[in-house]
């Protein structure tokens, strides 16, 4: 998976109502090591758009477990899943903390370095935007080693939503996708 946050698109050949059926029924089964949070649903309107999270139940989360983070929409063929995945909330909340962090020391870093250069001083204040740019990669490494030890629980995701909506093309290696 690439990015911080890989997604995925597919239209299904029913309502979204039957979505939502759908993935009651895959989450009524007993073992079933997902659960899901209708996070807001429209019904009337004119854009008619629904969001749902699925995560790991919580006897098999760890830090590292991704979220499916699934919008519901109409679709002429049906229904229109927009698939995003994603660390838990607090995890992405502390990458953007760091990105955050960062960019400021590096704004401090380098008006103090323009400062330093306008009154005739040595300028290492310009030495902090380069240093906040190095350590800007480390987030990114991190979402890198947090995705390939989430990969399992990813694959576990997406299984369990093919599952759901009856759309898996072939069956999964059992112990690649226990949901089925």
């Amino acid at each position: 998976m690439q990015g911080f946050r890989p997604r995925f698109e597919l239209v299904v050949p029913f309502p979204p109502a039957e979505v939502f059926a759908r993935l009651d029924r895959q989450l009524a089964c007993p073992g079933c090591p997902c659960r899901a949070l209708v996070v807001r649903r429209t019904i009337g309107g004119a854009q008619r758009r629904s969001t749902i999270e699925v995560e790991i139940v919580e006897e098999r989360r760890h830090v590292w477990s991704p979220r499916l983070t699934l919008e519901v929409a109409d679709h002429p063929d049906g229904a229109r899943l927009f698939g995003l995945f994603g660390p838990n909330p607090t995890v992405w909340t502390g990458v953007v903390a760091c990105y955050a962090f960062l960019g400021l020391g590096a704004l401090f870093g380098l008006m103090l370095g323009l400062a330093q250069l306008s009154v005739g001083l040595r300028a290492w204040g310009l030495w902090v935007p380069a240093a906040a740019a190095l350590l800007g990669a480390l987030p990114y490494a991190a979402s890198q080693v947090g995705q390939a030890r989430a990969a399992d629980q990813m694959q576990l995701l997406r299984c369990f939503l093919d599952a759901a909506l009856g759309i898996a093309e072939a069956p999964p290696p059992p112990d690649r996708c226990p949901v089925v």
